[in-house]
Order: C-alpha cells, then structure tokens, then sequence
C-alpha cells in the first residue's frame, strides 16, 4: 500500500523501505536500487535531436542515471489490451 509521508533520504538509503521521489530530490544521494520512467529517456533524446542548446532534459536524464549502486530499472508502459492478451495466451 503507498502512503504519503516525509522520508529522509540518507534513511532511505539504509533503509529497505520503497520511495518515489522527483529526480532532482534524490541528487546527491546514492540508493541500492532505481527505477526510472522512459519518459526522460525520451525527452533528452527529443532535446539533443533538436541541437537544443537547453541541456535541461539531459542533465535530468544524467542525474537519474547515477542514482543507483546495484541497478537501474527503466519503466516502460504496457497498452492494457497488450496485458490482456499476453493474460489470455497463458
């Protein structure tokens, strides 16, 4: 169950409990394990693929890659019908 509360992030790295956090948030601290959403994957790339000279989306995508120690987990979206199906072939 997810509940909103105050987490110190020097705890959470200590600590095996779960967090979700905005990138920026967790700069400067390290944790076992990170999960990130491809969509600032997509964003940097959009950004260097304009020659924008705005490196904001890359210094995101930078940042959220060296926050792990162990591994880096890249979240993807699955369409619903995609699961059902995949469900039903099982």
């Amino acid at each position: 169950m997810l509940i909103a509360r105050e987490m110190n992030l020097k705890d959470l790295a200590t600590n095996s409990a779960l967090s979700v956090c905005y990138i920026f948030q967790a700069k400067g601290y390290e944790t076992e394990h990170v999960g990130v959403h491809r969509d600032i994957l997509d964003h940097a790339r959009d950004e260097t693929l304009q020659k924008s000279t705005d490196k904001t989306e890359r210094n995101v995508l930078l940042v959220a890659l060296l926050r792990h120690k162990l591994s880096l987990t890249v979240l993807i979206d699955i369409p619903v019908a995609d699961v059902e199906a995949l469900l039903q072939h099982n």
